[in-house]
């Protein structure tokens, strides 16, 4: 369609449904970018928000959800 849409928006799974690039920062600065299947992992997700991250896929969707490991 040759559009750009750029969206500020900090729900995770909200980003992850609809987009097709991502960029996220931390602290001010840039954390990560790219195509969205290649930078939303588990591994990013605990990095960025500093929580535990589990990754479901289903026909609906992609599902980020976080959980405090430590109990706190």
């Amino acid at each position: 369609m040759g559009r750009t849409v750029i969206l500020v928006i900090h729900d995770i799974n909200f980003a992850t449904n609809y987009s097709d690039h991502i960029v996220a920062l931390k602290n001010g600065k840039l954390h990560f970018s790219g195509l969205t299947e290649q930078v939303i992992t588990e591994a990013q997700l605990n990095d960025l928000y500093e929580l535990d991250f589990e990754i479901t896929y289903s026909e609906r969707g992609c599902m980020c959800n976080y959980f405090n490991s430590s109990g706190a």
